[in-house]
């Protein structure tokens, strides 16, 4: 299984910008740093943000309502996208 899912995260990432492999690295450090935690309300009460997501949403502070997409319009890119 862990094979499995390796190979898949390392074919999904292979062609990601930079940004989203920094993102998906801070994500990853997240965690891992809280693994150790059983229970997931005190994993997510104990949730930091790495430095890289602490600067992407600084970036996202001065942006208008504009340069975001609806829900529904973000579901149906990834529904044509991944087909789910």
């Amino acid at each position: 299984m862990e094979t499995a899912t390796l190979k898949e995260i390392n074919n999904l990432l292979k062609d990601a910008s930079p940004k989203v492999l920094e993102r998906t690295l801070g994500y990853i450090e997240g965690i891992l740093t809280n693994s150790k935690e059983n229970d997931f309300h005190k994993q997510n009460l104990n949730y930091q943000l790495s430095d890289g997501q602490m600067i992407e949403l600084d970036e996202m502070e001065d942006l208008k309502d504009e340069d975001f997409i609806s829900a529904g319009e973000f579901h149906k890119s990834v529904e044509e996208k991944y087909g789910f």
